[in-house]
């Protein structure tokens, strides 16, 4: 069965409780971590796991709160003691490539190791398999390139909404969801554009069917909302308040 950690549930303001974004899907034998903002390694860590454990990176985008943690990640995957040799595989949308290049050669080419294999590629609004896994991705309203993903193994679907704002691409990507993990940013009262709150994911969930909703990606001013009881005026499924490590079995 899969299991789900959250590794950061914050945002780009730095919390001592909330690191910045990013999740551990974990698929049988294999790894997969969605974003890699500030402070996962260390949650990678105290999650039992390590940067050489991760099979598969998705990000999905190249905002810093979700990459800041790229640099050092690749950075130690080159450790000269104990090198990674297994392969990596890197999932983006267009400019993903360019991105991890630049890297490099910002860093001196010491980025990306040869000692194992790499594999970047770039998707857009698509579905592929990967290790007998399923993958769907959509472009969401954010950024440019930025990816909604949704992962299906043994009949079970989880999907992450990455940063988004209310589009009909994010309901479809979720769409009857075992667990969807979805930002909800700020409150209701700023009337977010790119971003969620609690009334627009309650509308989203509602509309996609889900089965659990986890929310994430909280900026300290929708805290202090009762974003739960907001949410479950739009949505009556289960609702899960996420925080730092917390591990959902899917």
């Amino acid at each position: 069965m899969p299991e789900l950690t959250l590794l950061g549930t914050g945002t780009a303001v730095p919390r001592l409780e909330r690191s910045s974004s990013a999740c551990l899907l974990k698929v049988n034998d294999r790894n997969i971590l969605i974003d890699c903002g500030a402070g996962t390694l260390k949650r990678l860590l105290e999650a039992d796991t390590t940067y050489h454990d991760i099979d598969l990176l998705l990000l999905t985008h190249l905002h810093p709160d979700h990459t800041a943690d790229l640099v050092p990640f690749l950075f130690a995957c080159g450790y000269a003691t104990v090198p990674r040799t297994k392969p990596l595989n890197i999932v983006g949308g267009k400019g993903t490539r360019h991105f991890l290049t630049q890297l490099d050669n910002t860093f001196g080419r010491h980025l990306l190791s040869p000692h194992y294999d790499l594999d970047i590629r770039e998707v857009g609004d698509e579905g592929w398999t990967w290790e007998d896994i399923g993958f769907e991705s959509r472009t969401v309203f954010h950024i440019p390139n930025s990816r909604a993903f949704a992962v299906e193994v043994d009949g079970k679907k989880t999907s992450f909404s990455g940063d988004s704002g209310y589009c009909q691409a994010l309901i479809e990507l979720a769409k009857d969801s075992d667990v969807f993990v979805c930002e909800c940013a700020l409150p209701d009262h700023e009337k977010p554009d790119n971003h969620l709150s609690p009334s627009l994911v309650g509308d989203i969930a509602a509309q996609a069917n889900i089965s659990r909703l986890v929310l994430t990606h909280f900026y300290p001013e929708v805290e202090s909302e009762p974003i739960a009881e907001i949410v479950s005026k739009k949505f009556s499924g289960e609702i899960i308040l996420g925080e730092d490590l917390m591990r959902i079995e899917v």
